[in-house]
């Protein structure tokens, strides 16, 4: 799942892996103790959850790391889908002939699509 994605400089003598990301379609993870103002400290990058260079105070190794940064990720997730439901009207009580909704299901349901 996790990636070495490090990059190098022609120069670099040493070549130690510092930077790694984990990706599934839009969402892309990326932990880093490379990263010039928190060298050796790790960090962490999500940008499709608006996570921008986060210090992972409890992580001193790479999977240390990884896991800090997917239980963030996980945190930020919950908590936007608990937002997101807050906005949508109750897919549940919409019984519009126009969607096709019934039985209590989503529209989005009751017309076979899928999430």
């Amino acid at each position: 799942m996790w990636k070495d994605v490090t990059t190098y400089g022609r120069d670099d003598k040493e070549r130690k892996p510092t930077t790694f990301e984990a990706k599934a379609g839009a969402l892309r993870i990326v932990v880093t103790c490379g990263h010039v103002m928190y060298r050796p400290k790790w960090v962490m990058h999500c940008y499709a959850l608006a996570i921008d260079t986060r210090p992972l105070d409890k992580s001193a190794t790479k999977e240390q790391a990884e896991a800090e940064a997917m239980e963030i990720v996980s945190e930020r997730l919950a908590d936007l889908t608990k937002c997101a439901a807050k906005l949508m009207p109750n897919a549940t009580s919409h019984r519009s002939a126009a969607c096709g909704a019934s039985g209590g299901l989503p529209c989005w349901q009751a017309n076979g699509e899928t999430e």
